[in-house]
């Protein structure tokens, strides 16, 4: 997946969040909730509104005024729950309260609705003010891709220019390009292909094969790696995540009910860890028995989350 189908994605859950805290706020009280609290004690208050610029007395005054008016059509409106109206009506009588109006424990609901308001209030700025951002790269995405200048140049500017930035595909054929030798076949080894017609050891490595081949996802099938304190081993599977420009490991442990080669098993593991491939960052282990064979949908959902995410 390419970047801008990922600030597509971003855009779409941004804004889906953006119009639930919307409608979430259009149902909230208008007041904003004060906590009090010394000790275990906690006091709640309720408070129609608060002005967070500093202003001239006499400034202060006209809006308080004009606030109390607002305040008074407020309570008149359909929209404004009983329980509300009666802190509004308090707060209404009570000008020159600045701390609010005691919030009583009968009316914890009005407590956890005005939290909740106050939140969603906050989180509605920042989550708007990202949607701007990502609206932002989104233009300039569309309008000159980094990944796709180079494509846009004359052929023969091509031929004096040296690449910077490869696209998706372009990184993966690269990357599939390098030649390496992999592990030989003792005799006798059972003959299973992929689809692709590569040579693997086991059925349980060509369902992992065939899903990766299934899902456009390059992989070199026993390539070989340098550990230190181990020397040359054959990772099952190196697979390329493109979007991240990394390599995952992936060995799948298929005899793990044989004493000799669940020790060497897990001897191969402590190595690959003390050499900086860390399992479920780089390293992908899945396993088997006689009585518990594989299953698909845990090699799908490893895919999934480290070689396409």
């Amino acid at each position: 997946m390419g970047v801008l189908e990922v600030l597509i994605q971003e855009k779409e859950s941004l804004s889906s969040m953006i119009m639930l805290l919307r409608n979430s706020l259009e149902s909230a009280p208008a007041g904003n909730l004060r906590i009090s609290h010394c000790g275990q004690s906690v006091q709640y208050y309720y408070r129609p509104y608060r002005s967070k610029r500093k202003e001239s007395k006499q400034k202060e005054a006209i809006q308080k005024e004009s606030k109390q008016k607002e305040l008074k059509q407020m309570l008149q409106s359909q929209n404004v729950s009983e329980t509300e109206a009666i802190y509004l009506k308090h707060a209404i009588e009570d000008k020159k309260s600045e701390r609010g109006v005691y919030i009583k424990k009968r009316d914890e609901k009005l407590v956890h609705d005005l939290a909740q308001r106050d939140y969603d209030e906050t989180l509605l700025k920042a989550l708007e003010k990202r949607l701007g951002y990502v609206d932002k790269l989104i233009d300039l995405y569309e309008k000159q891709e980094a990944e796709h200048l180079y494509e846009m140049l004359n052929p023969y500017r091509k031929k004096i220019v040296h690449q910077r930035i490869l696209t998706d595909r372009e990184y993966a054929e690269q990357w599939n390009s390098v030649a390496y030798e992999g592990k030989l076949f003792a005799e006798g080894t059972a003959v299973i292909y992929t689809n692709r017609g590569e040579r693997v050891r086991s059925k349980s490595e060509k369902i992992i094969a065939d899903t990766l081949i299934q899902k456009a996802i390059s992989y070199r099938y026993e390539a070989p790696v340098t550990l230190r304190g181990l020397g040359t081993v054959y990772p099952d599977f190196t697979i390329l995540n493109v979007r991240k420009r990394k390599e995952i490991f992936w060995e799948h442990l298929g005899m793990m009910d044989q004493k000799d080669y669940c020790e060497r098993a897990l001897r191969k593991i402590e190595m690959y860890q003390r050499n900086g491939i860390i399992l479920g960052k780089n390293l992908i282990i899945t396993y088997e028995t006689s009585q518990h064979p594989l299953e698909t949908q845990m090699i799908e959902r490893n895919i999934e989350e480290y070689c396409m995410a």
